[in-house]
């Protein structure tokens, strides 16, 4: 695995990057319930917190700067920073095309904040 990757793989179990993985295996080859796109949850891939975890997630408990909000906006960088790093390695190892919610995969994913579901769609290079 590249270096420069190895920093953000570590906000995500086995469990959840094996799963990911297969997911996007499934979309490789076209056999993924949509096909060549595979539909992501972001808390599937999000680190376990128990602060987290005992709140019901909504408006109307977010306070604009509250501790919960900014535990929030940590775990969706951490889980864009996880799928990021995932969709890369993916890339390089099976030379394809990424595109993630109708936009052409690259660094901007890093800074999603998304917290219903991602649409990845994966493509084959041809040669």
């Amino acid at each position: 695995m590249d270096e420069r990757l190895q920093g953000g793989m570590n906000n995500i179990s086995l469990n959840q990057l094996l799963t990911l993985w297969c997911e996007l295996e499934d979309a490789y080859a076209g056999r993924n319930t949509h096909g060549d796109t595979a539909e992501i949850y972001p808390h599937t891939i999000m680190p376990y917190s128990p602060a987290y975890a005992s709140c019901q997630v909504g408006d109307r408990i977010r306070t604009p700067g509250g501790f919960l909000e900014n535990m929030i906006d940590d775990m969706q960088r951490d889980v864009a920073g996880s799928l990021f790093h995932v969709l890369t390695e993916f890339q390089t190892r099976r030379n394809c095309e990424i595109s993630v919610d109708g936009k052409v995969f690259g660094d901007w994913v890093r800074d999603m904040r998304q917290i219903h579901r991602w649409h990845i769609q994966i493509k084959r290079k041809h040669c």
